[in-house]
């Protein structure tokens, strides 16, 4: 939906190609992007980056703006500079993938709930999440010893590391090499242990838990939603709101 505006920033091309080596930021409320971190421009060449960009941003791009809302399934407390920018996106989550019959409707690879048996069966608090990220890889040479036996067969999801790390502070960044471009065993032996030893991050996972948890604003905004629909389209939902 800033497609229009990385364009005249010459941030990037009209082939979806960044321009500029250098952090961004579309407005003070949202965070800094490195433009070659972009979706599109992470996959493959620059053909295939062309493509990508011209499927996924030109195309719903024009799709938004004809749209009267575009329903999110995220809430005001996690993106709310995000939602300030784009006022047409209506945050009504967080929503489980689930249906009626408790199976995964949204997801592109098939559900492993063997890795909730295994967690049932660790203490409680003693679990660190890893997350490689969309197109991260993992060679069995860079964990520690006995590491990859421990975890094998375990679900990934793939998060967003500068919400996660600078603006929730829910958990910390793994740094590559700067010689190998990998993620040494050293680099994550040191994280695991800043998180084991540091109580920050778990109070802030605990303290964004609860303030998502509450739902209210998703909650009032799924409740107008619905009210604009009985109504014919006639009342426009209200603002976004935080209360």
């Amino acid at each position: 939906m800033s497609t229009q505006k990385l364009l005249e920033d010459e941030v990037i091309d009209r082939n979806g190609i960044p321009l500029k080596n250098q952090m961004i930021q579309l407005s003070t409320t949202m965070p800094f992007m490195d433009p070659a971190k972009f979706t599109w421009a992470c996959i493959g060449d620059q053909a295939t980056n062309k493509i990508i960009f011209d499927i996924v941003v030109l195309d719903a791009k024009e799709a938004a703006e004809t749209a009267d809302w575009i329903i999110c399934n995220s809430t005001m407390e996690l993106e709310a500079g995000a939602f300030t920018l784009f006022p047409k996106m209506l945050p009504i989550g967080p929503l489980l993938a689930s249906n009626c019959f408790l199976k995964q409707t949204s997801h592109f690879w098939k559900e492993d709930s063997t890795c909730l048996t295994w967690l049932d069966q660790q203490p409680v608090c003693s679990v660190i999440y890893v997350a490689p990220g969309t197109s991260g890889s993992t060679n069995t040479t860079v964990y520690p010893d006995g590491f990859m036996d421990r975890v094998r067969n375990r679900g990934k999801m793939f998060l967003n590391k500068t919400y996660i790390c600078e603006i929730w502070k829910t958990g910390l960044g793994l740094n590559k090499d700067e010689n190998s471009g990998i993620v040494t065993r050293g680099e994550i032996k040191s994280k695991v242990e800043q998180l084991l030893s540091n109580n920050i991050v778990k109070e802030n996972a605990l303290n964004l838990q609860e303030k998502v948890g509450a739902g209210k604003s998703s909650n009032k905004n799924l409740g107008n939603f619905i009210d604009w629909l009985k109504e014919g389209n006639v009342n426009a939902p209200e603002e976004n709101t935080c209360n």
